[in-house]
């Protein structure tokens, strides 16, 4: 679709739509996220930000439209398939007609679980199977501390 308004022309308004024979009607559904600041933040001791699919694990967008017709009608992200954090999602679809959307948002937690890819650092941090991310840290550092690892002038180190 081409919305134009030129100045000076009385024929047109700002409203007006041209669509040319050509152009298919589409539409363009937006899922965006933030944290919302604490009281008492001020622009000085504010957090970094950071991106909207840091907080999720996965989101599931369900479109109400005809199967028989449109065959995209679920469109899925999964944090484990994804390379880079994004600030939100942009899903575009053909058609001009209203669409219901359902929208499922499955958020991290701090218990989610991770499997360790590599059998080596499986088999130094006696881990097996999945295990939370406070496990894997709990187990280097007893490894740290049963080998002596740790810079005994700096207790950080």
């Amino acid at each position: 679709m081409n919305t134009e308004a030129k100045q000076g022309d009385t024929n047109k308004s700002a409203d007006s739509v041209e669509v040319k024979d050509d152009e298919i009607p589409s539409w363009t559904l937006r899922i965006e996220g933030r944290l919302i600041d604490p009281p008492g933040t001020t622009w000085k001791n504010r957090p970094a930000p950071r991106k909207f699919t840091e907080f999720i694990q996965s989101l599931i967008v369900e479109l109400d439209r005809d199967p028989n017709q449109y065959k995209d009608n679920t469109v899925s992200w999964n944090r484990s398939l994804a390379t880079e954090d994004m600030d939100g999602f942009e899903i575009k679809r053909m058609g001009d007609q209203n669409v219901k959307a359902r929208i499922l948002i499955q958020p991290c937690t701090p218990t989610d679980k991770y499997e360790l890819t590599s059998p080596a650092l499986c088999d130094l941090l006696d881990i097996r199977g999945a295990v939370t991310r406070a496990e894997v840290i709990r187990g280097l550092w007893q490894y740290i501390k049963l080998n002596d690892l740790q810079d005994p002038n700096d207790s950080e180190l």
